[in-house]
């Protein structure tokens, strides 16, 4: 049975949100557990409650790096999502920030948005990782995922995921093993 190209959309999404999700999870272990936000400034006078630090400051440039046959209806879903939250960021004009709450896209996120480090230096000395390569691997990633055009193309992605996922997962739990250095944002 042929895919229609809503179903071909529909597969990119549901990988592009894949990869994206398990990074919003690798980014949460690491916030505690580093002295400089990556992602994130302070309020002036507050000491956790955080907005956006990417410098992004319109949505056009956000959406600059989503691409392909997937495009439009992720800026749609992401426009929903941006409705459907409350609130505006007082540090920057982004469109997609929130005072008290940061970026409200999550699994939704740009990889122009992903690829943003304010600290590599401090993830390759807390972690042994390299920050900036490890945003590199998941633009390139997530570049490769929003190109597939057909149900072939996403079928042959579907290796490339899987195996992100597990590097993704390995370095999450890899984070995990060190100490919190702030309160998790969920306490």
């Amino acid at each position: 049975m042929e895919r229609t190209p809503q179903e071909s959309v529909d597969g990119v999404i549901s990988q592009y949100r894949e990869v994206t999700s398990a990074l919003q999870k690798m980014f949460e272990a690491m916030s505690p557990r580093i002295k400089y936000e990556l992602w994130k400034w302070a309020k002036p006078g507050d000491d956790y409650h955080m907005v956006g630090s990417c410098g992004n400051q319109d949505r056009e440039s956000s959406e600059q790096e989503l691409v392909g046959i997937a495009r439009d209806a992720l800026i749609e879903l992401r426009e929903v999502r941006n409705a459907q939250t409350p609130g505006e960021s007082e540090l920057t004009d982004c469109p997609y920030h929130r005072t008290e709450g940061g970026c409200v896209l999550g699994d939704l996120k740009s990889p122009y948005c992903i690829g943003h480090i304010d600290s590599p230096s401090e993830i390759n000395e807390r972690f042994g990782l390299s920050g900036y390569g490890m945003m590199q691997v998941a633009k390139e990633n997530l570049a490769k995922i929003l190109s597939a055009q057909t149900p072939e193309e996403i079928e042959n992605n579907r290796a490339l995921v899987e195996t992100f996922l597990g590097q993704i997962e390995a370095t999450t739990e890899h984070i995990e093993t060190f100490p919190m250095l702030l309160p998790s944002p969920s306490s």
